[in-house]
Order: structure tokens, then C-alpha cells, then sequence
């Protein structure tokens, strides 16, 4: 016999990663959005977006505290741009993480439809247990300038914590 608080609570964390997965990819939009449009005022991006401008403004706190990208406010937000080059001058981690947005669409969208992923590391990678782990995500979180992941590991059979700065590639994991 199923416990109805059981049920309550897995409902209520199957709503909270559906809305964590729908948060991370209107991040990386706003993100796009500010990379190729700078200039826009927080209310302008809360009419794009659809939101509130305080959720707006919680979203481009995301961005410049936990992602650690240069977004400044002068005339609309923009990243922030040496005078010679004209597009954005990010550090080597902070491009490498706008260079991700393929991998973390591909686990978004493992998280929303409750998918399995197999997670690609280099050839002889030695942090790495598994060359290719096969993981249903759970959870996406910035943690010490990286980005993580929580989800089960199929071939572990228990649920693992991923760092993913070594990985160099997500794929749907077919036949699963």
C-alpha cells in the first residue's frame, strides 16, 4: 500500500526539477539574449522573457554571481568588452561553460523528460571511473566553479554525483 505523503512528496520534487531544468535553459536564453543584443533594460528582458522584472533580476544575479560571467548594467545589461575587440572577453572557464549550452540542453532535456544520458569523457581521462556513465539526471548545480550534476548511474545501480568539467559531451542514451 502506497503512502499518499509519498506520493505528495515525489509529485511535489518531479514539479521542483521540471522547474530547476525550465530555470537553467531561460538562463542560458537570457544569457544568448545579453551576448547578442546588449543593451536592454531589466524591464525590456522581463517583456522578452515573460517575467516578473524581479525575477528577472534574480535570473541576471544567477549569471554574474554563480556563473561568474562579467554582466554589468551600463546603458541596458551587457557582458563586459575590452575597447579593441568587440565581442565579449570571457575567461577560458567562463567560455569553455558558453561553449557547454549543447551538453546542458542535451541533460536539461534529459531532466525534463526523466531520460537517460551517457556522459563522454576524454580518451584515458583518470578522473573519470567510467569512460562513458550512463545517468538519468536529477539535479544541475554550480558548486566551487564547476558545474555538477546529481542523477543514478545505471550502470552503478545508485544515485552519483557528476563533475562535469571533464566531460566533453552528453548524447541521449538509446536502447535504455
Amino acid at each position: 500500500m502506497r503512502d499518499l505523503d509519498d506520493d505528495g512528496f515525489s509529485a511535489a520534487f518531479a514539479d521542483h526539477k521540471r522547474l530547476v531544468a525550465e530555470r537553467f535553459r531561460r538562463i542560458w536564453q537570457v544569457v544568448e539574449d545579453i551576448a547578442s543584443e546588449p543593451g536592454k533594460s531589466r524591464k525590456e528582458l522581463a517583456g522578452q522573457f515573460s517575467l516578473s522584472e524581479r525575477q528577472v533580476q534574480a535570473d541576471l544575479n544567477v549569471i554574474r554571481r554563480e556563473m561568474g560571467l562579467p554582466l554589468v548594467r551600463r546603458h541596458g545589461y551587457r557582458f563586459l568588452t575590452d575597447a579593441q575587440e568587440t565581442g565579449p572577453q570571457f575567461s577560458l572557464a567562463e567560455a569553455q561553460l558558453l561553449l557547454m549550452q549543447e551538453m546542458f540542453a542535451a541533460l536539461a532535456e534529459a531532466l525534463l523528460r526523466k531520460s537517460y544520458v551517457k556522459l563522454h569523457y576524454q580518451a584515458g581521462d583518470p578522473i573519470s571511473s567510467m569512460q562513458e556513465p550512463v545517468v538519468q539526471p536529477e539535479v544541475l548545480f554550480p558548486y566551487c566553479k564547476s558545474w555538477h550534476m546529481i542523477g543514478t548511474c545505471r550502470q552503478r545501480g545508485r544515485m552519483m554525483v557528476f563533475d562535469l568539467d571533464n566531460v566533453v559531451a552528453v548524447t541521449a542514451a538509446v536502447g535504455v
